[in-house]
Formats: C-alpha cells, sequence, structure tokens
C-alpha cells in the first residue's frame, strides 16, 4: 500500500511542463562557451585589480624601506585544460602568461597575453612556482632574460625590473558577496564588490584599505588579540564562579571586535593617503561608502559585536580626513 502510495506521488509530481527537450549535444556545446567567457571576465577582473593595486604600490616611497621587492608584472598560471582551452593554447604543460598589469615592466617590456614562459636568467621554468624563485632572486640594478615561446618562436626578452616597498599580491574570488578583504596571501576581492563599485577611483580607496591593514600589521595583531582574548576567557571560566562561558565567550568576542574596530578606521584613514598619493580621485571614491550605507543598512547598525564601525562613522571620517589631505606630507615615512 505505501509503495502505491509512493509510485502515485511520484507520478503526479512528475507531471510538469517543462518547455521543448534540450539537446546534449547543444547543452555541452553552450555550457562549455560559458565557461569560457566566465573565465575570460576572471582574466579582465584579475588585471583590473592588479593594475590598480600596482599603481597604489609604486607610489611608496622607496627610501622608507630596507628591502625592496621585485616586480615585473605578469600574471600566470601553470596551463591546466581550462586555460588552454580559453587562451586557445597548443601546449598543455607549461606556464602561460594570461594577463599583464598596466604599467607594469613587463607590458613595457612587450610579453604579451598567450606568452610560454620557459626560462627566467637561463634558469628552466616549468611551473609559476619556478618562475617566482628566481623573480625573489632578483637583485637591484640587474634585468630580467625572460624566455617566451609565442607563436611557434623562440624570443628572449629583456625586462628591467621595478622594486616596490611591498610585495602584496592581488586576487579576485567568484563570491557574490559585496566584499573585499585582506589575508595573508594578499587581497582577495570579491565580483560582488567589483559589482557593485562604480569606477576605478572606488576601487583604488577599497584595495588602499586593504593594502593598509597588511602595511599597518592588523592581520599578526588581530590573531594576537583572539588568542588572547581566548586564553582570558579560559582562565575566567576555570577560576571565577559563576560565569558562564558563553557569557565569557561574548565578553571575549566583544572586546576583541571593539579593537578591530580600531583596525578599520586606520585602515580607512590610511587607505585614503595612499589611494590620493597614487593619483586617485578620493573625492569620488569615498561614494562606495554612501552607497554601501543604502543598499546594507544594517551596517548602520552599532553593536557590540560588530567589528567594523557603524558607515555612517565611516563615511564622516573619511569626508573630514579628505579636507585635510593637502596639509599632510605624504613623503613621510609615517605614510609608507
Amino acid at each position: 500500500m505505501r509503495i502505491s502510495l509512493l509510485i502515485f506521488i511520484l507520478f503526479f509530481s512528475g507531471c510538469v511542463v517543462i518547455g521543448p527537450p534540450v539537446d546534449n549535444k547543444e547543452l555541452k556545446k553552450i555550457t562549455k562557451d560559458l565557461k569560457r567567457k566566465a573565465l575570460l571576465y576572471q582574466i579582465q577582473q584579475d588585471e583590473r585589480v592588479n593594475s590598480i593595486g600596482f599603481r597604489i604600490l609604486k607610489s611608496f616611497k622607496k627610501s622608507c624601506r630596507k628591502r625592496l621587492k621585485p616586480y615585473l608584472g605578469l600574471l600566470l598560471a601553470d596551463i591546466n585544460k581550462d586555460i588552454k582551452d580559453v587562451l586557445n593554447l597548443s601546449q598543455d604543460k607549461g606556464v602561460v602568461v594570461y594577463g599583464t598589469v598596466e604599467g607594469s615592466p613587463a607590458q613595457i617590456a612587450g610579453i604579451k597575453q598567450k606568452d610560454i614562459i620557459t626560462a627566467f636568467n637561463s634558469k628552466k621554468v616549468n611551473s609559476v612556482y619556478d618562475y617566482n624563485y628566481c623573480l625573489r632572486r632578483l637583485k637591484p640594478g640587474k634585468s630580467a632574460k625572460i624566455a617566451v615561446e609565442r607563436n611557434n618562436q623562440n624570443l628572449l626578452i629583456e625586462v628591467n625590473p621595478c622594486f616596490i616597498p611591498y610585495d602584496i599580491k592581488f586576487f579576485t574570488s567568484t563570491n557574490s558577496q559585496i566584499n573585499a578583504f585582506a589575508s595573508p596571501a594578499g587581497v582577495v576581492v570579491n565580483y560582488g564588490l567589483l559589482d557593485f563599485i562604480k569606477n576605478d577611483d572606488e576601487l583604488a580607496v577599497v584595495l588602499s584599505h586593504e593594502i593598509a591593514h597588511i602595511i599597518r600589521g592588523h592581520l599578526l595583531k588581530k590573531s594576537g588579540i583572539d588568542l588572547l582574548a581566548s586564553l582570558a576567557g579560559t582562565f575566567i571560566v576555570s577560576n571565577v564562579k559563576n560565569f558562564s562561558p558563553q557569557a565569557v565567550k561574548d565578553l571575549s568576542y566583544g572586546v576583541s571586535a571593539g579593537l578591530s574596530r580600531n583596525f578599520e578606521r586606520e585602515a580607512d584613514y590610511f587607505g585614503v593617503i595612499y589611494a590620493y598619493r597614487a593619483g586617485f580621485d578620493v573625492k569620488k571614491g569615498i561614494d562606495v561608502w554612501e552607497r554601501f550605507s543604502i543598499r546594507l543598512p544594517q551596517s548602520l547598525n552599532k553593536s557590540f559585536f560588530a567589528d567594523h564601525p557603524i558607515s555612517s562613522e565611516r563615511l564622516l571620517r573619511i569626508k573630514q580626513e579628505i579636507e585635510s589631505l593637502k596639509d599632510l606630507d605624504l613623503s613621510d615615512c609615517l605614510y609608507n
């Protein structure tokens, strides 16, 4: 009886109108084409984010740092099936240039998308790891001789690297959340944020904010604060009566969130300076905070557990800061 009832339900549940049938061959073809377009879009966004990031980083005063980092401006990938199909490559293995950073030494020297890198200063390159190993060992005053394959031709291209104070990488993520964040690997920008912003000035302010988190040491400080808060909570639970573990957890998180809000304020402050010094219009750039407040009104609500200041406070602080930018000595190492 139960089996008959189940069959009856399944039969009538399947009686829906779904339109004309889909040809599997055509489905595979359009799926492949859309995957190709998606990867091309990601390449374009990677180039955009890295180009703006490079423009910010090269504006830093080099004399403020003892150790400078060599930079060429190549976006590289180990060849796989997807990248091979998108870039129409003939090779199954190797290291391909999938993008170049605008105004970078590599672009100026003439390295192009689809170039296959085979050697770096006579050292064979089989992977992106090999390339990065050679790049890190470049010394000021030394050029990079990059051997590439292009259209079945072998070329040797000499690139004069620039040296920047901070080796910060920039990535994009397909995440639809309106967010960007700093990590030990670099700065990550979500698609949701790239769709949300209106121009490069806004993107520069956001990237500069995340760069400030890295340069000002917020990632390490935050880890230390979270560890201390956890240890303090464990001590309280073990030694203080009538103090519930949940209350201790809430208190620890609240204290950590309060300190994080100050990290965000500092990153906002220095981020505006970094973007301004790189030549971006920060007055246009701060429009992103007003739009953020309107689109995400919950960001206007104060909370003991919020790790960011309310958006209206951030907007007001940044507007006040912009008015005083002309009076700052931006060559001072304090801002580097």
